[in-house]
């Protein structure tokens, strides 16, 4: 019996052993998954505070696009505003050159039947002068 008991012991050594070893490698596989875990954290948190950053950026930058946005509509504005403001000069402009066109016309006209009556005028006075 005591064989019995001695070969019982045995096993049950052999078997702590095993559950130790067991005991060890699962510790180690725990710790090794404890640290994985952190990195992941802290990955995780790294990669949400890229966003956060990323997030301001982009934030920044639609404001600025919105900012140049609303400067090239008063751009717009302000060119179409001189547009409009030199197309009306323009018409003034051809409407007084057309008066003084017509003016010319009309002066032009009245030196011409001027410049007729002296030719009449001298016509007479010649034909006046030879009777005399």
């Amino acid at each position: 019996m005591l064989r019995l008991s001695e070969v019982e012991n045995k096993e049950l050594k052999n078997s702590l052993r095993y559950v130790e070893i067991q005991l060890a490698k699962s510790r180690e596989a725990y710790k090794e998954l404890a640290k994985k875990y952190e990195d992941a954290t802290a990955d995780i948190q790294a990669s949400q505070e890229q966003i956060a950053r990323q997030s301001n950026i982009n934030h920044a930058q639609a404001q600025q696009i919105e900012e140049m946005g609303k400067k090239l509509d008063n751009v717009a504005n302000d060119q179409k505003e001189m547009f409009e403001k030199s197309k009306y000069k323009v018409q003034q402009y051809q409407n007084e050159i057309d008066m003084r066109e017509q003016e010319i016309v009309g002066l032009k006209k009245t030196n011409e039947q001027q410049h007729d009556d002296i030719k009449m005028f001298e016509l007479r006075l010649g034909q006046m002068n030879e009777r005399m």
